[in-house]
């Protein structure tokens, strides 16, 4: 894979931040219709909604109560997706319900996905290892070894073009 989307990526117009749960379910519910998912921000009343078609059509809206940090560049901000791709950079976060998403989108709709994950967190924090998985192996965080460690994943998504192909820069 190229640099270049990186290289390129403008300052952020719009981003907030979300729990993962939340919007791991949210985008998980866009399954039904099938297609690309859009992302659409508006700025007043502040708003996060993902609507997607195909065999049907369905939007999910954030709670505005959930969002942190909201900032929006302009008054509203309309990007598509992939479903499937969108969908990927979601699944690792499944476990940790603690885990914080910040979401970017840049001046030419690259969405940046960014996860704020806690090592102290997660279904193998109960267990012998006293820490989180990553790729199932439990050496990579642990706990016991660095208590309050915190790992960040993070995505960089292009939007679709007028086609419903990844745009490139």
């Amino acid at each position: 894979l190229s640099p270049a989307p990186l290289v390129s990526w403008q300052m952020p117009e719009t981003s907030f931040c979300v729990r993962s749960v939340l919007l791991r379910e949210a985008v998980e519910d866009l399954e039904w219709p099938g297609g690309s998912v859009t992302l659409s921000v508006d700025r007043n009343p502040p708003r996060v909604e993902f609507l997607s078609s195909g065999a049907g059509s369905l939007s999910v809206k954030l709670p505005e109560s959930e969002l942190v940090g909201l900032s929006c560049g302009q008054d509203h901000l309309r990007h598509a997706y992939s479903f499937k791709r969108l969908r990927r950079t979601l699944v690792a976060q499944e476990q940790d319900l603690e885990a914080l998403t910040k979401v970017s989108i840049s001046a030419d709709g690259a969405l940046r996905i960014m996860h704020m994950l806690s090592a102290s967190q997660g279904p193998r924090a109960q267990n012998r290892h006293h820490g989180a998985t990553f790729y199932g192996n439990d050496n990579y965080f642990s706990s016991q070894h660095a208590p309050g460690r915190t790992g960040i994943v993070q995505y960089v998504l292009l939007p679709l073009s007028a086609s419903g192909t990844t745009a490139g820069f």
